[in-house]
């Protein structure tokens, strides 16, 4: 799957945070990313797979940030990371010196939780004054 997902990556144009899981391989994640964040939470026997940090405090204090044009094969007891040629690299194992209680959740569970039941609002402010519903058209340079 790794060398799957590396060869389909040298095509990709752009920015991506990816996380990818083939069905007979449910333990074994691979994660990459070029311009979007990703962070692996680095647990005892389990490992966690993020765009932010705020999403894995709760999980472990142990992280590691992807560079960009990274992949990694995560498992719950292995990260192994490389470049898209399929070369190791390493990359610093960080702790966070903050807790999960200093992210604010609003009431949700856990931070996805509070970003998916939060997209409505996101897009709205997004598009916010730049919808032209005089013309039918939307304003999206700036």
């Amino acid at each position: 799957m790794l060398g799957t997902v590396g060869a389909a990556l040298t095509k990709v144009k752009g920015t991506f945070g990816i996380a990818v899981i083939a069905q007979d391989e449910p333990d074994r994640v691979i994660a990459a990313r070029r311009g979007s964040p990703i962070v692996i939470g680095v647990g005892k026997e389990e490992s966690v797979i993020a765009s932010d940090a705020a999403a894995v405090v709760s999980v472990t204090q142990q992280v590691i940030y992807l560079d960009d044009n990274d992949i990694a094969v995560v498992t719950p007891g292995e990260v192994d990371i490389r470049d898209l040629n399929n070369v190791p690299v390493s990359r610093q194992l960080s702790e966070l010196e903050w807790s999960d209680t200093s992210a604010e959740l609003g009431g949700y569970e856990h931070l996805m939780l509070k970003e998916i039941y939060e997209q409505s609002d996101s897009i709205r402010n997004a598009i916010c004054g730049r919808l032209d519903f005089e013309n039918g058209t939307a304003v999206l340079s700036g």
